[in-house]
């Protein structure tokens, strides 16, 4: 779990400061944002902490013992579910969802290209199950770890890789 590791210990790169980049790079910093963090089996899951997620501690720097995850591939274990903004919401009220977006966006689409490429993430999110498309909020890293377990352990170079825009 050597790129869990990675963003549970190294500090963020405060992009206030000018030299951001340069910070990245030196790979003492991370960026704010972090990408998916990968699976054998192909399963992952996104995390992120810094002052701006929903993490503890709250600060740029850690070592960050809850991170915020979010959007994963599969469903996630039930430990999860404390921890989801949405873990159980109705097919119907997702589909009364999804009509209040699309009168919303009907308004001002003049083209029906549009008009789909605009409803495109709000019928996704009509299909997937919920825990798929939710952000977990103040996650134990033991949790984290139980999802990367379950999927035959990390990807390591596939994480680092998959990631290498953001990290500079």
């Amino acid at each position: 779990m050597k790129y869990l590791n990675w963003i549970i210990n190294t500090p963020v790169a405060d992009s206030t400061y000018p030299k951001y980049i340069e910070k990245i790079k030196t790979k003492k910093y991370r960026p704010a944002v972090i990408g998916a963090v990968y699976c054998k089996d192909g399963a992952y899951v996104s995390v992120q902490a810094s002052c701006s997620h929903y993490c503890s501690p709250r600060y740029n720097y850690g070592k960050w013992y809850e991170v915020e995850c979010g959007f994963p591939s599969v469903i996630p274990p039930v430990s999860w579910r404390p921890f989801a903004e949405q873990w159980n919401v109705s097919i119907i009220e997702r589909i009364k969802r999804f009509i209040r977006a699309c009168n919303i966006v009907s308004e001002w689409a003049t083209q029906p290209s549009d008009y789909f490429r605009t409803y495109r993430r709000e019928f996704t999110r009509m299909i997937l199950p919920p825990p798929r498309t939710t952000v977990y909020g103040y996650m134990p890293i033991e949790n984290v770890k139980e999802f990367i377990k379950l999927h035959k352990g990390e990807d390591t170079k596939r994480s680092f890789n998959e990631n290498k825009q953001r990290l500079g």
